[in-house]
């Protein structure tokens, strides 16, 4: 019974003949797949913050990541000022960065100091170029209609870079300041300068015997320096002009429309000093 049965399955296809099974080698162990389980690959070991809890979330706290609120002021990142803070803060200006220039003149040479002066000489000259192009908002024509004093400043600026001495530089200094100070007085300077008109009156090879613009009351004559340091009188404190010089809101004009006069403060000095 067995044979037919065998019989009918080759016939039909669902069984290989005899002869094939007797011959057929026996399978190696090494030919089946093992279905053990494969081992576990090492994980790696993540700070605590990073580790999930027990019931595999993961912290919500940055803070314990260690992500502190960033310190801009720690980093060298200053704040960035507020756009719309309606803050009226000093901003910069050419006649300004002038004046900074010839105050350092005015300063070294009063200590005798002829070392640094060509390099102010030239920063004044380079601000001025933009100065002498920002007209006060009130008198658009200022510097306009005063070209030959706008001009002579240039030109002795440039005559005080090339300096090759104190005594030289003096002399530029001088011939620079009179226009200068000419100019400053009738414009005004930016607000918180505090400068005033200083003369000397001993150099009469200078403009007005020697005129000069300077901060505070004690005088530093920068054309006699340490020989006759004090030797001056103090003049006039220069108005500041505030709104003109964009460093802030106009300041409230006197009710007559009339500018008030400038206070005259005199302080004669002795010039045997």
């Amino acid at each position: 019974m067995s044979r037919f049965l065998l019989a009918l399955g080759v016939l039909a296809g669902c069984a290989a003949p005899p002869a094939l099974l007797e011959s057929a080698p026996p399978a190696s162990p090494e030919a089946f797949v093992s279905l053990a389980p494969l081992a576990r690959a090492p994980q790696p070991v993540l700070p605590a913050p990073l580790r999930r809890s027990a019931s595999g979330a993961m912290p919500a706290d940055h803070a314990a990541m260690g992500h502190a609120p960033a310190d801009h002021a720690a980093a060298g990142h200053a704040p960035m000022p507020p756009e719309a803070s309606g803050d009226t803060a000093a901003a910069p200006s050419a006649l300004g960065d002038a004046l900074d220039a010839y105050l350092a003149i005015q300063s070294a040479l009063a200590r005798g100091a002829f070392e640094g002066v060509a390099d102010h000489a030239l920063a004044f000259a380079d601000a001025w170029s933009f100065a002498a192009e920002e007209a006060p908002e009130a008198d658009p024509h200022f510097w306009h209609m005063r070209s030959a004093e706008v001009d002579a400043v240039e030109t002795h600026a440039f005559v005080l870079a090339d300096a090759e001495d104190l005594d030289a530089a003096r002399e530029a200094f001088g011939a620079l300041s009179a226009p200068f100070v000419a100019l400053v007085e009738a414009h005004g300077a930016p607000a918180g300068y505090g400068l005033s008109r200083f003369s000397c009156g001993m150099r009469s090879d200078l403009p007005e015997g020697g005129v000069w613009l300077q901060r505070g009351t004690e005088t530093q004559n920068p054309y006699f320096g340490s020989r006759m340091l004090a030797c001056g009188t103090r003049g006039a404190a220069v108005p500041a002009r505030a709104d003109d010089m964009r460093m802030g809101p106009p300041e409230a004009a006197p009710a007559s429309g009339a500018m008030p006069a400038p206070a005259m403060s005199h302080e004669t000095m002795d010039h045997s000093g």
